[in-house]
C-alpha cells in the first residue's frame, strides 16, 4: 500500500490520516482485524492524534529512534509500544493527551466504574498541580509588585 506522504500545513485532514493509519495497522495486523477489529478505532485516532501535535517535531521528540523510525511508528507502519509511550509521556506530556483520550473513552464505555475510580485518583493529582501552579504564580505575582513599586 502506498501512503500519501503529509506536507505542510495542507497535511492529511484528520479524517484521512485516520483512515491511512487504520490501514497501515490492518496490514500490519491481519488477525487483529479478524480477532477484533474494534482495536482499530482506538488505535488509528489516538496515532492520527499523536502524529498531528508532533507534526513537525520528529525528530526532536524520536528519542533513542532514527526520525524516520518514529515517524513510522505515528504513522501505523511499525509498532508503537509502552515504552515509548512512557518515552513520550515523560519528554512531552501535553502532546500524549490527545493520544490518550480514544482509548480512555472506550473503557468509560465499557467499564465505567472502574474508570470513575481512576478518573478520582487523577482528579486529585490534577488539583494538587493546579494548587502548587497557583500558588507559584502568586508568589510570581507578588514579587512583580514589589519590583514594580522598588
Amino acid at each position: 500500500m502506498t501512503e500519501q506522504r503529509p506536507t505542510g500545513k495542507g497535511a492529511l485532514s484528520t479524517p484521512r490520516l485516520v483512515n491511512v493509519i487504520r490501514e497501515n495497522l490492518v496490514e500490519r495486523y491481519p488477525d487483529l482485524e479478524l480477532m477484533c477489529p474494534d482495536a482499530f478505532e482506538i488505535v488509528a485516532p489516538a496515532l492520527a492524534a499523536l502524529h498531528a501535535a508532533v507534526n513537525g517535531r520528529a525528530a526532536e521528540l524520536s528519542g533513542d529512534r532514527d526520525p524516520a523510525y518514529f515517524r513510522d511508528q505515528i504513522r501505523g507502519r511499525r509498532a508503537f509500544g509502552a515504552t515509548d509511550e512512557a518515552r513520550l509521556s515523560v519528554q512531552a506530556p501535553t502532546l500524549m493527551v490527545p493520544y490518550y483520550r480514544p482509548a480512555l473513552i472506550a473503557l468509560a464505555k465499557v467499564a465505567p466504574l472502574e474508570m470513575a475510580e481512576m478518573l478520582g485518583e487523577v482528579i486529585q493529582v490534577v488539583d494538587e498541580q493546579l494548587s502548587t501552579t497557583r500558588e507559584r504564580l502568586f508568589e510570581v505575582q507578588e514579587r512583580a509588585k514589589a519590583w514594580r513599586k522598588a
